[in-house]
């Protein structure tokens, strides 16, 4: 028999309902790339993801900043997640150290000259996209959507953006409240909606095109989305390696746990505008859960660039305890006493907990001749670096993966000369296979470091 040779567009169907694949061997041809894949010279055989995150009111700096650079870097208080820790659950995320580089000394040279508007809305109206925001709309496409429109055309989704919270309906400080829901532009007034729902979202990732939904299916029969592909399943696992076997199994055992915390198969499984995960999981539970529906895309070759934005500005943290029951959160950020300050390293730890675990989610992954983390760059920061200030100096920037395997990672990399936060736009791109040399209101060059 010859051997199986799949196109990396393989999916198992049953029933109008389509179940995507992750990378098999059985998509690859002799040189590690897909099947039927050109690549142009400098376009990384195996194709990297980017991703830029955001958690909102920035951090502490003197708590954030670590001692020494390069590999040898201590970890400041805020930073100790990059270290290991457990979740609630019980669930252990593994050292993400050597996987992830700090950077510090970038700066956010675009924030002062947006329209007139409060510190944190002139700086979220750049985020991504590095130009002047104004009162109505980002300044111009972010980083996503630059790798989305030059790339995007290979996969069923160009971008997945993801927002944890529900949308923002009010203005703040005048400005549109468009500002606060999106990082996804594709132009000035072109915002790119964020998925809020993490079952609208499964049902979206489980669908093939043009046939019926893969919720309309489940609420009429009440069953999981493999049930349905169960026959093409069979026949395909009678024809594909052992290896490949073993991926296989271990990707259907993860959408079957997406299904139960989403409710898709379980409950109801209507079209609602808040799954009820939403409602029965708190705030970071359910963050964890929409990061594993975007990995799982990612995984398939679904997509290959997201946004991910954990809250905005004004949003509580009642997950942290009981002191953050009724604890606004930007609020916090202003105030600069010694326990406002300890509360504030407890939500950066946070943030940093939600981007390990979503660099853990990436290296648990293969792809090409790593992991999905080795192919990927993970971008995350806030909007603002000290809160208090409103500051946009020495930004908190955390970089994952390893940009197809040009980007060295473990250590703190530390600008002395204030480079613009929109060279690492320039820089992500280039490492995408993207070739640019100027990105944003100032971005002029990629940043050197990075590879060194």
């Amino acid at each position: 028999m010859n051997p199986l040779r799949l196109s990396r567009r393989a999916l198992l169907r049953g029933a109008g309902i389509a179940v995507a694949l992750p990378v098999l061997d059985a998509m690859l041809d002799g040189r590690g790339a897909l099947h039927g894949t050109a690549h142009a010279q400098g376009m990384p055989a195996t194709p990297v993801r980017l991703i830029t995150m955001h958690w909102p009111n920035g951090t502490v700096m003197s708590r954030w900043t670590p001692t020494g650079e390069g590999s040898s870097y201590t970890y400041s208080e805020s930073l100790r997640p990059l270290g290991g820790f457990t979740l609630p659950d019980g669930t252990e995320v593994p050292a993400m150290r050597g996987d992830v580089n700090v950077i510090t000394g970038l700066k956010n040279t675009v924030a002062p000259l947006g329209v007139t508007g409060g510190g944190h809305i002139r700086a979220l109206g750049a985020f991504g996209n590095g130009m002047p925001m104004q009162m109505t709309s980002a300044g111009g496409i972010s980083v996503d959507q630059v790798a989305a429109e030059a790339l995007g055309g290979a996969t069923r989704f160009p971008s997945i953006p993801v927002a944890v919270q529900p949308a923002w309906t009010a203005n703040w400080d005048g400005a549109s409240a468009a500002i606060f829901n999106n990082l996804s532009w594709s132009g000035v007034n072109r915002p790119v909606p964020a998925d809020r729902d993490a079952r609208a979202l499964f049902n979206r990732l489980f669908t093939a095109p043009g046939e019926a939904s893969a919720a309309e299916r489940a609420a009429l029969y009440r069953r999981s989305v493999l049930d349905y592909v169960r026959a093409d399943l069979s026949r395909m696992d009678r024809r594909v390696g052992r290896v490949d076997r073993q991926r296989i199994d271990e990707h259907l055992t993860s959408i079957r746990e997406l299904e139960r915390q989403s409710s898709v198969a379980a409950t109801a499984c209507t079209l609602a505008t808040a799954p009820a995960g939403a409602e029965a999981l708190p705030g970071d539970e359910y963050a964890r859960l929409m990061m594993r529906l975007l990995v799982m895309a990612m995984r398939c070759d679904l997509t290959r660039y997201a946004s991910f934005q954990l809250y905005h500005p004004d949003n509580l943290y009642p997950w942290l305890g009981p002191a953050w029951t009724n604890l606004e959160r930007h609020g916090l950020s202003h105030r600069t006493d010694p326990e406002a300050n300890d509360l504030v390293v407890v939500a950066s730890q946070y943030n940093v907990k939600q981007f390990a675990y979503l660099c853990s989610l990436l290296k648990a992954a293969s792809a090409g001749d790593g992991t999905l983390l080795d192919h990927s760059l993970v971008y995350c920061t806030s909007e603002v670096s000290e809160g208090s200030s409103h500051t946009y100096t020495t930004m908190p920037v955390l970089l994952g993966g390893r940009g197809g395997g040009r980007v060295r990672t473990g250590r703190h990399v530390r600008y002395a000369d204030d480079p613009s936060f929109n060279d690492m736009f320039v820089s992500m791109l280039n490492y995408a296979g993207v070739p640019t040399t100027r990105f944003g209101y100032d971005g002029a060059a990629m940043l050197p470091q990075l590879e060194g």
